[in-house]
């Protein structure tokens, strides 16, 4: 019974592990966008700079805590 508990637990850990790993992946194609118009790269460029820094600051704040 406590073999039977501990694999569970070590798959559900890994399972949990293998999502949050995962989440940052999306985010970064996310902001790997390229288009041909030099004026919306600009401002893709400034929105993924707005929300590198408000990343920076979410995490900062969350070490805090």
């Amino acid at each position: 019974m406590k073999f039977l508990t501990i694999l569970l637990l070590t798959i559900l850990v890994s399972i949990q592990a293998q999502e949050l790993k995962q989440k940052p992946e999306k985010d970064s194609k996310f902001l790997e966008i390229k288009v041909d118009n030099p004026d919306l790269q600009a401002e893709i460029d400034n929105l993924k700079e707005q929300y590198d820094s408000e990343l920076k600051v979410q995490f900062k704040e969350q070490k805090k805590s």
